[in-house]
């Protein structure tokens, strides 16, 4: 019995058991003997799912259930011997317990998760209503995917390219989005996450959320960012943004850029009006912008300021701009 609860448990805990077995694996629990199996799968249960719920209940004489006065926060199987009462063996607690996750699980069990997929062209953005009535608005080239239902535990979506998060509160129900090896958690806030190359840039408009890649986590409220490289798994400085209100105006075809280097400036030109950048020397791509545009600008009022601010030549070849350190006069 104790390799069949174990075949059970793996298939039911890796999502991959069949109906029968489904039914088999709670009804092993509800007749099993053996308290110390039991214990060791429900305590495996409760360390992985994190879940809060008693498991230690007294049975009187009379038949009837009594819940202990102070809940535990892992489930906790043991003997009760008192003279009036029964004693109680693991099948008590189990069948509780079980009952419990049949519920749980039961929907998310036999009825897998149905995949939403958003994906926007270079042409447009758009706004996507999430089941839980958080939005999000899309920004151009990119994708967004999220179950159609969420479960009780968390709300986790993926993202890749650019999107503000207007996220619902839900005190009990956090909201996870994985960009890439990046991964931000909140309750219920505002903020913008853009997706470059191997770097992701998160910057809060409302509220406070928590970020993380690989064993580094990091904290951010109203006004900061941070921009995670996932190259070299590593945290860049939290930073304070000058105009909070700026950040996700791209939603409105504004575009404003504090100390960013100039890939980004012109990743977001090339994505909005369709032209390629090659720079001649490589360095110029790190070098720091300040500056705005609007997607009512021609383009070539927004690379005439580039060029001024940085001193380099945007030469046009087709649908591409070579750009160029200027030579000076000798």
């Amino acid at each position: 019995m104790t390799d069949r609860i174990q075949y059970l448990f793996t298939q039911f805990y890796q999502g991959t058991c069949s109906e029968d077995e489904f039914h088999e694996f709670f009804q092993l629990l509800k007749d099993a003997e053996s308290e110390a199996e039991l214990r060791d799968c429900i305590d495996e249960i409760a360390k992985r799912m994190n879940i809060q719920h008693p498991s230690t209940i007294e049975i009187d004489t009379g038949g009837n259930l009594n819940w202990p006065q102070q809940r535990t926060s892992r489930p906790i199987i043991r003997f009760i011997r008192r003279k009036n009462t029964v004693r109680v063996a693991a099948v008590i607690a189990v069948v509780g317990f079980s009952m419990f996750l049949y519920t749980y699980f039961a929907e998310k069990t036999l009825h897998p998760q149905i995949l939403v997929e958003h994906s926007v062209d270079k042409s447009r953005s758009q706004e996507v209503i999430l089941p839980d009535s958080s939005a999000i608005v899309l920004n151009q080239a990119s994708k967004l995917t999220y179950p159609k239902h969420f479960d009780r535990t968390q709300r986790v979506v993926n993202l890749e390219g650019e999107a503000f998060f207007d996220i619902r509160h839900a005190e009990h129900t956090p909201f996870i989005i994985h960009a890439g090896k990046v991964k931000i958690e909140v309750l219920g806030t505002a903020f913008n996450v853009k997706m470059l190359e191997q770097t992701v840039n998160v910057s809060v408009a409302r509220g406070k959320v928590r970020v993380s890649m690989d064993d580094q986590t990091i904290y951010l409220i109203k006004g900061q960012e941070a921009t995670f490289d996932s190259h070299q798994n590593k945290v860049e400085e939290i930073t304070a943004i000058p105009h909070p209100e700026h950040i996700g105006a791209w939603k409105k075809g504004s575009y404003y850029y504090y100390d960013k280097p100039l890939k980004e400036v012109i990743y977001d030109l090339g994505q909005y009006y369709d032209v390629k950048f090659q720079a001649a020397q490589k360095d110029i791509l790190n070098e720091s912008v300040h500056t705005s545009w609007h997607k009512n600008e021609d383009i070539d009022q927004i690379i005439g300021r580039l060029a001024l601010l940085l001193e380099v030549d945007f030469v046009k070849h087709g649908n591409a701009y070579i750009i160029n350190r200027k030579q000076l006069n000798k």
